[in-house]
């Protein structure tokens, strides 16, 4: 099930392991149990290897995992669950391993890669394209979908952008993004001026801003922003249009991202047995979008992509 989710400033429980280097006498002593008095014994205690995330994801059953309040990536619902594409894809996985409890921890987008890396959570599970720049952080699975970008303006597209070039030609336009997302690569690349580029930490922050006219385009995936426009005050004064053409990084990859689930670089059994069923899951593409993306706005991930191709920027 998916327990209720963990506010940002919340830590993640400890799991002590008996033989670890720190503090390891007290360790061993305690899992082999209190001595009998007047006893005494030449043995040396044994050395216990170190338990990986993956073995004791397997022994609890329980995996704790990094999200963004983004829907349709992850949704927080008013009693404490949590649902969307990237919990359910992470559910459907993980459940052939007989894993049962699922508790996300909330976090500002840009803190999600140093929270996986400080030990915050075991995994991330939100959305997250898998990016070169990131690739060098931490690793990814294979895809799980893909996404198209979009923009979101005032209804009837007063202002006329539909490029990524028509933003950084018009000097009356602001754009509004999530800091740290693919989105504000993507600014960079197509050199979008640093004074009409604002960044927030949380998509409820950019609609916020769109709707005081702080920015006049909300650059997000389309899917995103399909979620935003319904929670706008107004959404008839709002729509959502893909970007044309669609646009590209400096590198020349697509900027379709295709979205995974990060892991910490060391956790390599971790990755193996989440691809591992992750690509049986593919195996029946058409039962994976009905399940996993359902209705969200999400295409399956592009076929023969593999996540070492667009960490190598061959995508």
């Amino acid at each position: 099930m998916f327990t209720t989710w963990r506010p940002r400033n919340s830590r993640n429980k400890v799991f002590l392991v008996c033989g670890t280097l720190m503090g390891i006498a007290l360790i061993v002593s305690a899992c082999q149990g209190a001595a009998t008095p007047g006893a005494t014994t030449q043995s040396t205690p044994k050395m216990v290897a170190a338990e990986t995330t993956w073995q004791r994801v397997l022994r609890t059953k329980t995996v704790t995992f990094g999200i963004s309040n983004e829907p349709p990536y992850t949704i927080l619902n008013p009693d404490g669950t949590i649902s969307g594409v990237d919990p359910t894809a992470l559910k459907t996985v993980l459940s052939t391993y007989g894993v049962t409890n699922y508790v996300g921890v909330l976090t500002d987008w840009d803190s999600l890669i140093p929270g996986l890396i400080a030990g915050r959570y075991d995994i991330i599970a939100a959305g997250m394209a898998i990016r070169p720049v990131r690739c060098e952080q931490i690793a990814f699975s294979e895809g799980q979908y893909s996404n198209q970008q979009g923009f979101m303006v005032k209804a009837g597209n007063p202002l006329n952008l539909h490029s990524m070039d028509d933003i950084v030609n018009n000097p009356n336009v602001t754009m509004g993004t999530l800091r740290g997302g693919t989105q504000q690569e993507l600014a960079t690349d197509y050199k979008v001026p640093t004074d009409r580029l604002l960044t927030f930490p949380d998509v409820q922050s950019v609609l916020a801003a769109l709707e005081i006219n702080r920015i006049q385009v909300a650059v997000q995936p389309t899917a995103t922003l399909d979620s935003l426009r319904a929670k706008a005050s107004d959404p008839s004064a709002w729509e959502v249009i893909p970007i044309t053409p669609a646009p590209h990084y400096a590198n020349g990859g697509s900027a379709n991202d295709v979205m995974a689930v990060g892991f910490r670089k060391e956790d390599t059994d971790f990755m193996a047995a989440y691809n591992n069923a992750l690509a049986k899951q593919l195996a029946n593409p058409q039962q994976w979008a009905s399940t996993v993306i359902g209705n969200a706005g999400f295409s399956l991930p592009p076929s023969g992509v593999k996540t070492a191709d667009i960490c190598g920027g061959k995508y």
